[in-house]
């Protein structure tokens, strides 16, 4: 699903069970930034804060660390009704990718 446009792009897109997600990314000063036009981006819509934080508060939900009904830690994805499907997160560069790369692969450690 493409919603770079979107108020929300992640979780509208889990909202409708899309288990593909692409992002449109942009290089500039050191940040990656978000929107499918050069004309789109903004200093708010960065790739961390619409994508890779959102997923990352999802997953720390979807996998309490303490819970008094879990006997082991538990390794579920984003999904509540399938905890094994598997979320697909493309990354369209379109700064150059030699430059670009490194930053998307940084962003993405915490995943």
């Amino acid at each position: 699903m493409i919603a770079n446009w979107r108020d929300v792009p992640f979780y509208t897109a889990l909202s409708v069970g899309a288990i593909s997600i692409k992002a449109d990314v942009w290089l500039y000063n050191g940040t990656l930034h978000v929107g499918h036009e050069q004309g789109t981006l903004t200093y708010a819509r960065t790739f961390e804060s619409l994508y890779v934080n959102p997923i990352l508060d999802v997953l720390n939900r979807q996998n309490p660390a303490n819970s008094t009904f879990l006997t082991s830690r538990t390794y579920n994805g984003v999904f509540d009704t399938s905890g094994g499907q598997t979320l697909y997160l493309f990354v369209d560069v379109k700064t150059d990718g030699a430059t670009t790369w490194p930053y998307v692969v940084k962003a993405l450690e915490p995943l």
